[in-house]
């Protein structure tokens, strides 16, 4: 029996070692190997090229209720009025002033008013991504949480990585504060943070939010500003259902 356990593990180290080996060549040969740029794909780039731009309308501006600045280009009706209009979506590399250009122009042609809108991150809207400088992602985050009717802090969603320069109030009250090994487990089961601090809850934080669902956020929520004017207390779940006039 000895050496059958010993015969086994043998062999296991064997396959190891010749995965490794394996692997180093195939390492070896990728860095080795010239870097080749990869072919163009011809039916996006004709596809461009065989639109007209000329007419292509300036971008405009509206704000979102977050406070962020969105682009579109908007399409009047130049054909009989159809009584109807429409809003087109570009693509997850593209914008309001590619390709859907000629797609917005027809049916403009057709009589349907037309805006073609540029999605957050993409052409005049926006920042391209989230992250304003390295290390941003390990910023702290806060868990949010409201007292309900019972005078129990109720959680319902979390915050982006807060600025650095905001960071001062929390770094004030964490030696109050006690770290928890436990994961915070998300509404879709997998772990949102494997180190917390449980902080006493003394600051009061207003953060622009893009949809409730059943009294929880379902994105991320946006730091606007600490609070110092407004009492903890004061901050009830019942918000989460009211609606702004």
């Amino acid at each position: 029996m000895p050496r059958l356990l010993i015969r086994g593990s043998l062999l296991a180290v064997g396959l190891v070692l010749s995965l490794v080996g394996a692997t180093a060549l195939l390492l070896t040969a990728l860095v080795a190997a010239p870097l080749v740029a990869p072919p163009e794909l011809r039916a996006i780039s004709e596809a461009r090229a065989s639109v007209d731009y000329s007419a292509l309308p300036a971008v405009e501006r509206f704000q979102a209720h977050d406070g962020t600045m969105l682009g579109f280009r908007h399409y009047p009706a130049s054909g009989p009025a159809a009584g109807r209009a429409a809003i087109v979506i570009h693509g997850s590399s593209g914008s309001s002033g590619t390709t859907i250009h000629a797609l917005s122009g027809a049916l403009a042609a057709h009589g349907v008013e037309t805006f073609a809108i540029d999605i957050r991150g993409h052409g005049a809207s926006g920042t391209r991504g989230d992250i304003g400088y390295v290390g941003q992602l390990e910023e702290p985050v806060l868990v949010l949480a409201l007292y309900d009717e019972g005078g129990t802090l109720y959680g319902f969603g979390s915050t982006y990585p807060l600025p650095r320069a905001q960071t001062g109030a929390l770094l004030a009250i964490a030696p109050r504060g006690w770290e928890t090994g436990k994961p915070i487990e998300t509404r879709w089961g997998n772990r949102a943070g494997e180190r917390w601090t449980k902080l006493p809850p003394e600051l009061v934080a207003e953060v622009a939010v893009t949809h409730v669902d059943h009294g929880r956020l379902r994105h991320l929520a946006r730091f606007l500003r600490w609070r110092p004017d407004r009492d903890p207390r004061s901050c009830t779940a019942e918000q989460l259902w009211s609606r702004p006039s």
